[in-house]
């Protein structure tokens, strides 16, 4: 009988950004609009904040989720 070998997959590792949508703007990730998006670790992430036109972003609110 020959010895069978089993290979361990490792287990994704996915990160979920939640996006709360302004009123007088928009926010892109990754050139998308949306609420919620799911990334791979190590996955590249962009993050735009856009106004309306005569409004301004004053800022961009990060919660790490704990």
């Amino acid at each position: 009988m020959t010895p069978a070998f089993i290979n361990k997959i490792p287990k994704l590792i996915e990160y979920t950004v939640q996006i709360e949508q302004p009123a007088n703007g928009r926010i892109e990730v990754n050139g998308q609009v949306g609420t919620l998006f799911t990334f791979e670790e190590g996955a590249s992430v962009t993050i735009e904040a856009i106004a309306n036109e005569g409004y301004k972003v004053d800022a961009l609110y990060v919660d790490d989720g704990t």
